[in-house]
């Protein structure tokens, strides 16, 4: 835990008490960081005033160029106002930087990296679902943009950084209960990445989710991404700004002015600077669509039947280069349709269909099951159908051939210029011997320079050596024009042994390490083979294909210019994003089965906590405080009388004069004892004396032996009597010190008696004092006893209110888990839904028959111009895949069903070519690929004179309608003298003498004419 998080956490502590900030709350706070990586220079984040908030970029490989465009922008606004009026500026991105998890693509990797190297300003990021691999979001895609960007810090889990919470995108909104968001210090802001309740998906969809408002602390703004509409909710002093996608990504979004949002040093909005144009927008409706650019896509809602009320808008709108999706509104059963009339007395509007997309399909399919912009499953699959992205959906192409240079291309030995573009319907044919001169090889030339294939029979460029002319070493065929409006080239070149192959789009070169890739490239910008021979080459072996070929390849033709892989991959999608939803809820299942059982295991500790409270309670009863003060007061008293006594007894002047006495009286006795001793004694030595000196003169000492002088015994008389006197006098004093003994030995005896009366007196008091302090003890100490039991009464209560607060916490938990459970299952329901929605039965059916009925209509058009309104022909698809060709042919007035062995020749090709011209024509409308070259291989075969001429007929009138327009028709003898006063140039193919080929480009002008004497063509 940091110093500032410890510091305030005490602060709250001493403002609220011990009980007020729970150890529990304190383990909470520590899932929020606020450790700092060591690499990051938080100085530099610091000396930042001004942030730049951008979210939600959602970059992918179909949203390359509008990402780069804002990242760009971005950097630009940064960079010019560095240092205006003081300014350090940085940058905040708050997740969904990528749109989808797992592996980013390399030319987006390479794309942004180039982009972000060049950002240098102090950039903070946090992840967004979309960012997040793990469910726990701890992995993420993330993570290598700071090797990229030199001042980045991407915030991976919720921390405090700046004086603000971070937190990325939580999947399960139950986390957000255990952030103790309450107990934080003051925070400047919230930068999250969350789904809040209330917030707008759309302009019309409100999310529903269980994170609520109440969850964010009061008076702190919050900004985050994850909804893509810039707005805000507000609930009384909390408030929450989405910022919204930095560009438009559906129709969800048509109308929205993206923003982004800058704040101060305190985070507090000081500017909104619109992002601009950086991509393509979306528009609905005819009104708005008129403001719509190049590029841009619009929906217009038309009432099924009506599609041609806004035909010529859509016709306008596409020359314009915008992509419209015609959205039709399925009308009430048999509201204003008649059944089809084929006699002419029907309106047969609905056969020349509008363009129908992705998209397009989509809503029209799900208004048909009765979903609208306000139920979750329609966002659902438009959402997930947005998010797909496959090779078709990225394919529209405009191709434009302006002309080839070919040599040593079979026939072709010399160099020979052909040229494509602008040149109208051309007849190519033959010079002298018209078969074998090299019409074919010249036509199909620049088939083999983008395909390495010529024709049907699939002669690929790795295994044949027949197309390298016999008396050359090699074949070279070079193709230049332009593919969606850029220049490009492709040069294919074969020796015997090796093939060389190069593509150069807007002088970019396009060549890959190998010429397999190379070829992947080119198949991608200017169409496949498949497309190719279908909308452009059309030889005699392809021509009735489409017509007499087997179901699954018209299927596979249709579901290509449907683009069916793409509700394929969008079915995929939403499986995985079921199962990824199922992971998910059963993982938080398997964590409510633990929650509830801790719950339930806490609801028991309550009730055994609440019985023991209520055992505890009875105890308590007996328990008085009152009385303990009481007991207490009286052992203070009685210890303080007990020491009174005690003190008294040592200072009570009665007994300290009887102990002087005694003292005075005892030192006396003492002296008169030894006086009366020594009288004793002294007697006894003069009586001794008088007995041992009581000898004569001359007598011998019985001691000594010496002789007793004579005057001796005078002296020893004398002094006898002297002895005597003395003695008499010791006996008066020995009875006067006798009798003062006897008195004082009786006033010593009676100074005890009074002494030991006193000291029994105090005794008594004393014990009695020091029984009644035992007593106090005794009681105080059962009061200790009491004490305890009390604190037991209080710990079972602390334990009871602890075992509460845990069933609350779990049952919040449970409660949480449940809701989120509940919003997974919720969403997994959509999603099955949707899964069920894109599934072969589902929307594909309806786009296949949607797309035959399409077929159908353009097939029709041609039909009724090539057989002038004598065949007619239906194609139709069941569940199962199996398609249906149904041909009537009027005779007579009516319409007489026949099968397609039974038609003539003449017949069957008149089908056959307007099946054809109804997929090209069909794919140029549909926008999947347009090309201003069709070439056409013996295609009057079988056909009579009025055959021919309709074919010719049909031939100038698509030629009109494109002025770039080329259609060249091989044709020979008695066909080709019949088409050339219907054709517009005649190019002649001749053999030389040594049988190399070489072209006359249009005969009628009298000469072949090098290509500088030509106009040359747009663009090129």
């Amino acid at each position: 835990m940091s110093q500032r998080l410890a510091s305030s956490f005490t602060a709250l502590r001493s403002r609220s008490g011990s009980g007020a900030f729970s150890q529990q709350a304190e383990q909470q706070a520590e899932q929020i960081s606020t450790t700092i990586q060591d690499d990051i220079d938080v100085k530099t984040f610091e000396s930042v005033n001004r942030w730049y908030v951008f979210s939600d970029l959602h970059a992918s490989s179909n949203t390359i160029k509008q990402t780069v465009r804002t990242l760009e922008r971005l950097n630009e606004l940064v960079m010019e106002n560095e240092g205006m009026n003081g300014n350090k500026n940085g940058i905040i991105f708050l997740g969904d930087f990528f749109h989808s998890r797992g592996s980013i693509p390399v030319p987006l990797l390479n794309s942004l990296c180039k982009t972000l190297s060049k950002v240098t300003a102090p950039t903070i990021m946090i992840p967004g679902n979309h960012d997040q691999i793990t469910l726990g979001g701890s992995s993420h895609s993330l993570t290598f943009l700071p090797s990229i960007m030199p001042h980045c810090y991407v915030i991976s889990s919720p921390q405090i950084f700046l004086s603000a919470l971070w937190i990325p995108y939580r999947r399960n909104s139950s986390i957000w209960s255990t952030l103790p968001l309450s107990i934080l210090p003051p925070l400047k802001a919230l930068f999250v990445h969350a789904d809040v309740r209330g917030a707008k998906m759309t302009s019309t969809y409100k999310s529903n989710s269980t994170l609520t408002m109440s969850t964010f602390p009061p008076s702190t703004p919050v900004y985050s991404g994850h909804f893509h509409l810039p707005h805000s909710i507000v609930s009384k002093d909390r408030k929450v700004t989405y910022v919204g996608s930095p560009y438009q990504m559906s129709f969800s979004e048509a109308g929205d002015v993206k923003r982004f949002l800058v704040l101060d040093e305190e985070f507090r909005v000081v500017e909104e600077v619109p992002v601009g144009r950086v991509g393509r927008e979306f528009y609905i409706g005819l009104e708005e669509g008129r403001e719509a650019e190049e590029g841009d896509i619009v929906r217009l809602d038309v009432l099924e039947g009506e599609e041609e009320s806004v035909r010529e808008e859509v016709r306008e709108m596409k020359e314009r280069g915008i992509d419209v999706v015609v959205r039709r509104i399925q009308r009430k059963r048999n509201e204003g349709k008649d059944e089809r009339d084929y006699n002419g007395n029907g309106d047969d509007s609905d056969r020349n269909p509008t363009m129908m997309s992705d998209s397009d399909f989509a809503f029209s399919f799900l208004g048909s099951m009765n979903y609208n912009e306000t139920s979750p499953i329609y966002h659902k699959v438009i959402d997930t159908l947005n998010n797909v992205t496959t090779a078709t959906s990225n394919s529209r192409v405009d191709l434009q051939m302006g002309e080839i240079d070919l040599k040593g291309f079979a026939s072709f030995k010399d160099k020979a210029e052909y040229p494509l573009d602008s040149r109208g319907l051309v007849l190519l044919k033959g010079g002298g011997a018209s078969n074998g001169v090299g019409k074919t090889s010249l036509a199909w030339a620049a088939m083999w320079a983008l395909t390495g294939m010529i024709d049907s029979r699939a002669i690929n460029d790795a295994s044949v050596a027949s197309i390298i002319n016999s008396r050359s070493k090699n074949a070279t065929v070079s193709l230049k024009g332009l593919v969606n409006g850029k220049l490009f080239s492709v040069v294919r070149s074969k020796t015997r042994t090796k093939t060389s192959l190069k593509f150069t789009v807007d002088d970019k070169d396009f060549t890959m390490q190998t010429a397999k890739d190379t070829q992947g490239v080119i198949s991608e910008l200017c169409g496949s083979y498949d497309t190719l021979s279908r909308c452009v080459f059309m030889n005699q072996f392809m021509s009735g294909d489409m017509l007499s070929g087997s179901d699954s390849d018209l299927l596979a033709a249709l579901s290509k210019l449907a683009d069916i892989e793409k509700f394929q991959q969008a079915r995929k999608a939403a499986s995985e994003e079921s199962r990824a939803l199922q992971k998910e809820r059963l993982t938080l299942e398997g964590g409510l089965n633990v929650r509830s059982k801790d719950e339930l295991v806490a609801m028991a500790r309550v009730e055994e906590m609440e019985k023991l409270v209520a055992q505890s309670a009875v105890d308590e009863a007996d328990l008085s405080a009152p009385k303990t003060i009481e007991i207490n007061d009286a052992l203070e008293k009685a210890t303080a009388e007990l020491d009174r006594l005690k003190e008294e007894r040592e200072n009570d002047e009665a007994l300290i004069r009887l102990r002087a006495d005694i003292e005075s009286t005892d030192s006396e006795f003492r002296s008169a004892k030894e006086a009366v001793w020594k009288s004793e004694m002294e007697i006894e030595m003069i009586r001794n004396a008088g007995v041992a000196h009581n000898h004569k003169d001359g007598d011998s000492c019985p001691t000594c032996g010496q002789t007793i002088e004579g005057d001796a015994e005078a002296h020893f008389t004398e002094s006898v009597k002297t002895a005597e006197l003395k003695m008499k006098d010791l006996e008066v004093s020995l009875h006067a010190a006798t009798q003062q003994v006897g008195e004082k030995s009786d006033r010593l005896g009676l100074f005890v008696e009074e002494q030991r009366n006193i000291q029994e007196a105090y005794d008594v008091k004393i014990k009695s004092c020091r029984e009644e302090v035992s007593v106090l003890r005794r009681q105080i100490s059962e009061a200790v006893v009491d004490s305890v039991a009390r604190d037991k009464v209080k710990d079972a209560r602390a334990g009871l209110d602890e075992a509460k607060s845990k069933v609350a916490t779990l049952t919040q938990d449970v409660t949480s888990m449940k809701e989120e459970i509940e919003r997974l299952r919720a969403e997994e329901a959509v999603v099955t839904t949707a899964i069920g929605l894109f599934s072969a039965r589902g929307i594909q059916q309806y786009v296949l028959k949607g797309t035959f009925d399409s077929l159908s209509a353009y097939t029709a058009e041609f039909l009724s111009a090539l057989s002038r309104d004598t065949l007619r022909m239906e194609l139709e698809c069941d569940e199962g895949g199996k398609i249906g060709r149904s041909v009537e042919v009027l005779e007579n007035g009516e319409w007489i069903p026949r099968s397609l062995g039974s038609l003539s020749g003449g017949q069957y090709r008149r089908c056959s070519l307007a099946l054809t011209f109804g997929y090209r024509e069909m794919s140029r409308k549909w926008g999947n690929f347009k090309s201003n070259l069709l070439v056409l291989d013996e295609p009057l075969t079988h056909l009579d004179t009025e055959g021919r001429r309709d074919v010719g007929a049909l031939l100038k009138e698509l030629v009109r309608e494109d002025d770039r327009g080329t259609v060249l028709c091989i044709l020979q003898d008695k066909a080709a003298e019949e088409m050339e006063s219907s054709v517009d140039e005649i190019d002649v193919v001749e053999r030389d003498s040594d049988g190399g080929s070489s072209v006359l480009v249009d005969e009628f002008g009298g000469a072949s004419r090098e290509r500088s004497d030509r106009e040359p063509p747009r663009g090129i």
